[in-house]
């Protein structure tokens, strides 16, 4: 018995911990995404860009910028580099970090990092809190009024995100950066345990995950 567990855990390791299970599994959450130009978004006439923000570390000792991860910095910064070169947008609503739960919310954070990276002076900001991605969507709709937004989340979360907004009949462009599939050429490098590729699994599953529990909740309750 305790044989088949160890055999059992180091096979689930293996799969998860190397280049090929994860990065197909990314390939489908992330294929439907592709870079959107900021030329081709000029044409869908956005006011409007909603971030969803992706985490923070909630160490006291950690400058509050400094706490945001990666996966929220690439938001805002895709953020950034739209308002920079679209003089459509005028308003940024940032979304993140219920403030039930921790004494410092990864919105306003967001925010505060954006504010620093010197924006035009048309811009507005609004923080909305939330715990998860169904209630950031959810309360949205009363805020955009039925307005044309560009949403802001990784490549990977993009499929989920653009789900729940269908469902809340938000109408809604994805903007999708921070990818993270990789094309593997089936070396034996690729086949050897690689911390990044258990982040990656760590990722797929949450995202599945996610997908499955709104799809059934979809079908069961009539969202």
């Amino acid at each position: 018995m305790a044989r088949n567990c160890f055999f059992s855990a180091l096979f689930i390791y293996i799969i998860a911990a190397t280049a090929p299970i994860p990065n197909i599994l990314l390939w489908w959450l992330e294929k439907p995404f592709k870079p959107i130009s900021v030329s081709v978004l000029e044409k869908q006439h956005i006011d409007t860009l909603v971030i969803l923000m992706g985490g923070i570390s909630t160490s006291d000792s950690i400058y509050p910028i400094d706490q945001l991860n990666s996966y929220s910095r690439l938001r805002i910064l895709k953020a950034w580099k739209i308002i920079q070169n679209d003089p459509e947008i005028t308003r940024v609503i940032i979304i993140g970090g219920n403030k039930k739960y921790s004494k410092i919310s990864e919105a306003d954070i967001g925010k505060k990092f954006l504010e620093e990276l010197k924006l035009p002076k048309r811009i507005s900001i609004k923080v909305l809190y939330a715990y998860d991605t169904f209630q950031s969507l959810a309360e949205l709709p009363p805020v955009v009024k039925g307005k044309k937004i560009g949403l802001i989340t990784s490549a990977f979360h993009l499929r989920r995100a653009m789900y729940i907004a269908r469902i809340f009949h938000i109408n809604s462009v994805a903007i999708p950066c921070n990818y993270l599939h990789r094309t593997c050429t089936w070396s034996i490098k690729h086949l050897w345990p690689d911390p990044m590729c258990l982040e990656k699994s760590n990722i797929v599953t949450h995202e599945y995950l996610g997908l499955i529990w709104i799809w059934l909740c979809h079908f069961l309750y009539k969202y």
